[in-house]
């Protein structure tokens, strides 16, 4: 009995290797070349088997690191209203949102033929500037972007955003800047 024991195994490596050294039939007929190359391909799937653990435990730790930009932090910017002199033509052409120790995360509304651009954080400042296209496609009103540009804040004790609204009339531009405690933000 104990030599079919020890035999079964052998008898299942020589069929493994049988299968796995087909093109090569002098390789398959040794037991210990057959057993090497089965005992390997074990390791081999066992080491992938570990290093396939390793980054899935690496990449479950590193998830949470970011969540810092979870749906729930970010905040949807709100303007305070402005009087434009509709009947003289005043429309809103351009915006620029500046903000310190905190980053855009998306934009929920763009108004038909403008553009848009985030600049890159650099020393912790960045900038989103929108404007339109040209003149007839200038908005009529700030809340038509109410609540489009979200954004987390990074770090709390130097965050500030601050904003300026370039209104256009027939003939020349005025701006309106305005300062933290001027704008709103909402979750």
């Amino acid at each position: 009995m104990t030599g079919s024991l020890t035999v079964q195994p052998f008898e299942i490596l020589l069929e493994t290797g049988a299968l796995l050294f087909g093109a090569c039939p002098s390789l398959a007929g040794s037991r210990i070349v057959v057993y090497i190359a089965v005992v390997l391909i074990m390791n081999v799937k066992e080491y992938v088997k570990r290093i396939a653990a390793a980054a899935i435990a690496i990449l479950n730790v590193s998830v949470p690191a970011s969540a810092s930009d979870s749906q729930d932090e970010r905040q949807r910017l709100f303007w305070p209203d402005i009087m434009l002199a509709t009947n003289n033509g005043e429309r809103i052409r351009a915006i620029e949102v500046r903000m310190s120790c905190g980053r855009f995360r998306g934009i929920g509304n763009i108004p038909n033929d403008w553009s848009i651009e985030v600049v890159s954080p650099s020393s912790e400042q960045t900038r989103l500037s929108a404007s339109s296209g040209h003149g007839s496609t200038a908005i009529w009103s700030i809340k038509e972007l109410d609540g489009s540009i979200q954004f987390i804040v990074n770090e709390p004790t130097c965050f500030d955003i601050s904003a300026t609204v370039t209104i256009q009339t027939s003939g020349s531009d005025r701006m309106i800047t305005f300062k933290r405690s001027e704008l709103r933000a909402k979750p």
